[in-house]
C-alpha cells in the first residue's frame, strides 16, 4: 500500500471546515430543480450507504466504514465529501434527448450512489467548463433523471486570481473526493478504539530506555517525577497523543515475522483489562517501524517522524521550562533584573519597556547593554518564547556536574526572587535554576552569534 499523503493534499488544499452535524434531514432529491436552489439536503445519520468509484462505505449503526477494507472512515474527509455535495447548486437544467447527453461527459465520468433508507439517488459527475468552472451533474431517481448545469458554492480559501478560478478548484477539490481509493479514506488515528474516560494508567517499556508508568488517575508516575519539576497533567497529554498519532499504512499480518522489537506502550483501562502497543523494526527483514495491537490481525507502519510517542521517556511527560512565579504586567510596569559576571558582584537593572525589553542600570559603576537584540535572546529563554518555549532536554541539576556549565561565556541573573545562570557551550544552550536545581537544554535553533556572556549584556564604566 502507498502512503496516505493525498488525504493531507486534499485537506490542506480545499482549506474548507467540516460540517458532520447537521440538523437537517434528507429531503426530496427529484430531478425537477429551479435556478439556484441547492441539489442535496444531507444528513449522514439517513444515510445507509455510499458507492463511489473507486470504493463503498457504509453505515454500520452509526459507525461509518470502508467496507472494502472493513476500517473506520476518516470522518473529516467524509464530512467534507457530504458538505460538498450539500453545496452544490443548479445553474441551469438541460433539457436533449437520450441520445447527445453522453456528450457531457466525454472527459469526465463518475458515479456516486446514495442509498438512505428509503430511497436510492445516483449522480453522476460530468464534465467541467475551463472558463467558468461549472460543471454538470446527471441525477437520477425513480427512474427519473435530469441533466444539469451546477456550480460548487463551498467556501474557498486557497490562492485564485478570478472567482472563476476559483470555481475551478473546487470542482478539482470535488472530483478528488469522490475519486479516492479506500486506503485514502480510513481514519488514521492508531489509538481511536481506547476510550480516555475509561483509562486508568499507561505503561511504556523500552529496549534502550528506562520503563516508567503514568497513573491517569492521581497524575504520578513510577518512578517519581523529582519534586522540584512541574508535571504536565498526564490524562491531557495521552489525549492529545490520542488524537494526534496517525498511521502511515496498515496491512493484515499472515505469515509474516516481526522482529526487533524496540518499545512497547500498554492502557490500563477500569476493569483491569489491558490493551499493548508492540513497535518493531522489522517485517520480514525489511527494515521499518510496525506496530501490532493486542487481538488485531493489522500491522501498522509508520515512520521516523511518527514513533516517539512509543520511545517515550519520563521526561517526556514534564513541562520543560522554567517556573517563574506569576506575574500580570501592564503596558506601564517595569520589573528589576540583577546580572553578574561571577556569583560575586552583582549589578542591577530595570526593564522598563515590556514591548521591546529594553533595559537601563540602577548601578553608576556599568552601563548597559545598547544593543536590544542581546537581551532579546535572554528574556526570550527566561520567559519561554521564541526558539525556547520548551527545553529539548530537562534534568535535575546534580552538585558535582554544576562546574562543567559555570565559565566566563555564562552570566548569572536574579529575577522574580529567583537565581539563574545561563551559557552557550558547543552550540548548545543551557539555563540553570540554581535554586530548583534544574537544567534545561536547548539545541534548536541555536545560531553562531547568539552569545550569553556578560559583555553582552552590560559593560564596566571606565572612572
Amino acid at each position: 500500500m502507498k502512503y496516505f499523503s493525498m488525504i493531507a493534499i486534499i485537506v490542506a488544499l480545499l482549506g474548507a471546515a467540516y460540517y458532520l452535524d447537521q440538523k437537517e434531514k434528507v429531503v426530496d432529491l427529484s430531478p425537477n430543480r429551479e435556478k439556484g436552489e441547492k441539489i442535496f439536503k444531507i444528513e449522514l445519520d439517513d444515510l445507509r450507504e455510499i458507492h463511489l468509484p473507486n470504493t463503498k462505505l457504509k453505515n454500520n449503526k452509526g459507525e461509518w466504514l470502508v467496507t472494502d477494507l472493513l476500517y473506520p472512515v476518516d470522518k473529516k474527509v467524509l464530512g467534507e465529501l457530504i458538505n460538498r455535495l450539500n453545496n452544490i447548486h443548479v445553474l441551469k437544467e438541460i433539457n436533449v434527448s437520450d441520445k447527445v447527453i453522453d456528450d457531457f461527459f466525454k472527459y469526465q465520468n463518475h458515479y456516486i450512489k446514495l442509498l438512505s433508507f428509503e430511497d436510492k439517488i445516483e449522480v453522476r459527475l460530468g464534465d467541467v467548463s475551463q472558463v467558468t468552472g461549472h460543471f454538470y451533474m446527471q441525477i437520477y431517481k425513480n427512474r427519473k433523471q435530469g441533466l444539469y448545469l451546477c456550480h460548487d458554492t463551498t467556501f474557498f480559501q486557497g490562492f485564485y486570481r478570478t472567482e472563476e478560478e476559483a470555481n475551478m478548484q473546487r470542482y478539482l477539490g470535488f472530483k478528488n473526493l469522490v475519486l479516492l481509493k479506500p486506503t485514502d479514506l480510513i481514519e488514521r488515528k492508531i489509538f481511536k478504539k481506547i476510550e480516555l474516560d475509561r483509562l486508568t494508567e499507561v505503561s511504556f517499556e523500552s529496549n534502550s530506555l528506562e520503563s516508567f508508568s503514568l497513573n491517569l488517575l492521581e497524575n504520578t508516575s513510577k518512578p517519581n517525577t523529582p519534586k522540584n519539576i512541574q508535571k504536565m497533567n498526564f490524562k491531557k497529554a495521552i489525549a492529545f497523543h490520542k488524537d494526534s498519532l496517525l498511521f502511515d499504512d496498515f496491512m493484515e499480518l499472515k505469515n509474516q515475522v516481526l522482529d526487533k522489537k524496540i518499545s512497547s506502550v500498554q492502557f490500563k483501562l477500569d476493569d483491569g483489562s489491558l490493551i499493548e502497543y508492540e513497535l518493531f523494526g522489522e517485517l520480514d527483514k525489511k527494515a521499518g517501524y510496525y506496530v501490532s495491537r493486542s487481538n488485531d490481525p493489522m500491522i501498522y507502519t509508520f515512520n521516523p517522524k511518527t514513533i516517539g510517542f512509543f520511545i517515550s521517556q519520563l521526561s517526556d511527560f514534564w513541562i520543560k521550562r522554567l517556573d517563574l512565579p506569576k506575574t500580570e504586567f501592564t503596558g506601564d510596569d517595569t520589573f528589576m533584573l540583577s546580572l553578574s559576571a561571577n556569583d560575586k558582584a552583582w549589578y542591577e537593572f530595570e526593564v522598563y519597556d515590556l514591548k521591546e525589553f529594553k533595559v537601563r542600570s540602577k548601578s553608576k559603576d556599568v552601563k548597559a547593554s545598547l544593543e536590544i537584540q542581546n537581551y532579546d535572546q535572554l528574556f526570550s529563554i527566561i520567559f519561554g518564547q521564541n526558539n525556547y518555549k520548551f527545553a529539548t532536554k530537562l534534568e535535575v541539576l546534580k552538585d558535582k556536574d554544576l562546574k562543567s556549565f559555570i565559565t566566563k561565556s555564562g552570566t548569572y541573573i536574579k529575577i522574580f526572587g529567583r537565581k539563574l545562570y545561563v551559557n552557550k557551550l558547543n552550540n548548545i544552550v543551557y539555563l540553570l535554576d540554581l535554586d530548583k536545581k534544574l537544567v534545561f537544554t536547548y539545541v534548536k535553533g541555536i545560531t553562531d552569534d547568539i552569545s550569553f556572556s556578560p559583555n553582552q549584556f552590560f559593560q564596566l564604566v571606565s572612572k
